[in-house]
């Protein structure tokens, strides 16, 4: 049964890990040590509007979710991967970037009190 919670799914990280727990937790610590490590820098692509940096730090964040169990920060990012493609000057993008700030500080707080592993 999947987990309620949209910031980590931890039965969607054991999916993704083969059912092995030590794996799923190193791949999830390994892509939130990715995200605290590109957050400055995409929060200051984003205030200095430098778009190539942008795309960058955000496509690989977007596919590195893809193996993570996070859901909701993997839906933003991709939404923002398209958007950067598409119109970086849009005002879709200063959404999406107010909804990736705010989905990536609830990753963490579920991460930090590790109330992710829930059956």
């Amino acid at each position: 049964m999947a987990s309620k919670n949209t910031n980590i799914d931890w039965q969607l990280c054991l999916k993704r890990a083969s059912n092995d727990p030590e794996i799923a937790r190193t791949i999830l610590t390994m892509f939130i040590a990715d995200l605290d490590e590109a957050f400055p820098e995409i929060r200051k692509a984003w205030e200095e509007e430098q778009y190539s940096v942008l795309k960058t730090c955000i496509h690989k964040l977007a596919g590195g979710s893809c193996y993570t169990g996070t859901p909701r920060i993997a839906a933003v990012l991709g939404e923002l991967n398209i958007a950067i493609n598409s119109s970086p000057h849009s005002v879709l993008l200063g959404s999406l970037f107010r909804q990736f700030t705010n989905a990536y500080r609830a990753l963490h707080r579920h991460f930090d009190k590790n109330t992710f592993e829930e059956d």
